[in-house]
């Protein structure tokens, strides 16, 4: 199929031989953040304009596509559901780098409107996020499609803004000796927590002992009761979606 799309592409001698970032990321079908990164590592040449702008060779970009055996929507297709541009952006990158196709939604109903358009391979599901949340998504994709007709990963790296301001408030009232910092609560991620305490006062300005005495079992068990793939919780990094995508659905 790669040698398809090169040929078509190859046809079109009119064309201009040289593009922007962004003609070029239309070009290859990935974000502009991800052909900047291929660039930086020397996946893909670049040029710079005496203004520091970046220009691409098309007959560059086909060679790349012949020699990595990519072409647009070649590889497995995985959506990404999740109301935080930066997150997404993350994770497509890092996809888009291994050879997947990604697509994006910043909500679930916008996630649901591309589902109607076409059927990824994989779905990474936020559970939180406002209007409709992860679960009741889940519930109409699966009233839609069937249960397991689509796999999907469920995860969940929310902080709660106001749970972490009431424990910086107290921080702020007085200092005390020493904190006690749960690191998997209900609202609060304790690393998020601790990160703020030491941007406010200083690392180890204030002596923290961090503690984990809970396992977001519910959380995960509802998952697979529910028909997903997976479940990733709190503390949330999120190479962990890139891990498990590569792992449920191998390039």
């Amino acid at each position: 199929m790669a040698r398809e799309v090169t040929s078509t592409r190859l046809a079109h001698s009119s064309e201009p031989d040289w593009l922007t970032l962004g003609q070029a990321a239309k070009y290859l079908g990935v974000a502009q953040s991800t052909i900047r990164k291929w660039s930086d590592h020397g996946r893909v040449p670049a040029f710079y304009t005496p203004g520091g702008h970046r220009r691409y060779r098309r007959g560059d970009l086909d060679n790349f596509l012949e020699r990595s055996g990519l072409s647009s929507g070649s590889g497995p297709t995985v959506l990404i559901v999740d109301d935080d541009p930066k997150l997404r952006e993350y994770v497509r990158v890092n996809l888009e780098m291994e050879g997947y196709a990604v697509r994006e939604a910043g909500s679930a109903e916008e996630g649901l409107g591309v589902l109607e358009e076409s059927t990824p391979d994989l779905v990474l599901l936020d559970v939180m996020m406002p209007e409709v949340d992860g679960w009741e998504m889940l519930r109409r994709v699966q009233e839609q499609h069937g249960v397991g007709a689509i796999p999907v990963v469920m995860f969940s790296g929310k902080v709660d803004e106001r749970a972490a301001d009431e424990g910086l408030g107290v921080l702020d009232e007085s200092t005390p000796d020493l904190v006690l910092l749960d690191v998997m609560m209900p609202e609060v991620d304790g690393w998020e927590m601790l990160r703020r305490v030491q941007e406010r006062h200083g690392v180890g300005a204030i002596p923290v002992i961090m503690f984990s005495g809970k396992i977001d079992e519910r959380a995960a068990e509802e998952a697979t009761s529910r028909g997903a793939q997976g479940f990733i919780g709190k503390p949330f990094n999120p190479q962990e979606l890139i891990d498990q995508t590569k792992q449920l659905l191998p390039t």
